[in-house]
């Protein structure tokens, strides 16, 4: 029960968080807050995989060439590996290095991109006018949105559940908060005080941040990225932006 109130707690905090940074107009203060966070619990842990530390700075690599804002995954990846491989409660980088997942990691990328991509053109068409081209820069900003936002907004905060849960086992209603942490902060960094309504928040929660959030659950946390890179690419490529 204490844990679930912490949980709560936490919720609340970057609910709390997202209102000062509209405040400010400043969202680079989510990746700052984000990275100071990690920092404390890396002092915290004192252990370090060079696995994480490998896979932390490739990621950060293949993002850089659309925005240096890939820098900020290196310290939320290592941290939030470290909590994992300390608990039964994780997300995994990949589902296997055998054949056959890879193949199914490759499909359930294609298809879960494919139709949530056609789902987020759909409703943009009343709204932006059809550009279609393509550059391989598109092909960047997509990777750079879905490890950036995967990584920062979704598996960092879901190992700080695990953190807060200290490896015990998850209660429903400690499941279902932890899925809230994992979406709405996400959906919410997309909003100001002028634009949020609560209609858009539940249908962006349910139509793309709650599909990223079990993926990597469920399978993989590079299932997540390659699916939400491949919505935003598609964006890019119908629309030009």
């Amino acid at each position: 029960m204490k844990n679930t109130g912490i949980l709560i707690a936490f919720l609340v905090s970057l609910i709390l968080l997202w209102v000062i940074v509209v405040l400010l107009n400043n969202t680079i203060l989510w990746f700052i807050v984000i990275n100071l966070t990690s920092v404390f619990l890396l002092i915290k842990i004192r252990k370090v995989n060079l696995n994480d530390v490998i896979v932390a700075v490739i990621l950060a690599l293949i993002s850089v060439p659309s925005s240096m804002m890939g820098l900020w995954i290196i310290l939320p990846f290592i941290v939030s590996g470290s909590i994992f491989r300390q608990s039964k409660n994780k997300i995994m980088i990949f589902k296997s290095s055998n054949k056959k997942d890879i193949i199914n990691t490759f499909v359930l990328i294609g298809a879960v991109g494919l139709i949530l991509g056609g789902i987020n053109v759909f409703f943009a068409l009343s709204s932006i006018k059809v550009a279609i081209t393509f550059d391989m820069m598109w092909l960047f900003h997509g990777l750079n949105a879905g490890i950036v936002e995967e990584i920062c907004f979704r598996m960092f905060f879901f190992a700080m559940c695990v953190y807060i849960i200290k490896d015990e086992p998850m209660s429903k209603i400690q499941n279902v908060i932890c899925y809230v942490i994992m979406v709405i902060p996400h959906v919410l960094m997309h909003f100001n005080f002028q634009t949020i309504n609560l209609g858009s928040i539940i249908f962006l929660s349910l139509i793309y941040g709650l599909p990223f959030a079990l993926m990597q659950k469920k399978h993989s946390l590079i299932s997540a990225i390659g699916a939400h890179g491949l919505v935003d690419v598609i964006r890019f490529i119908t629309f030009g932006i």
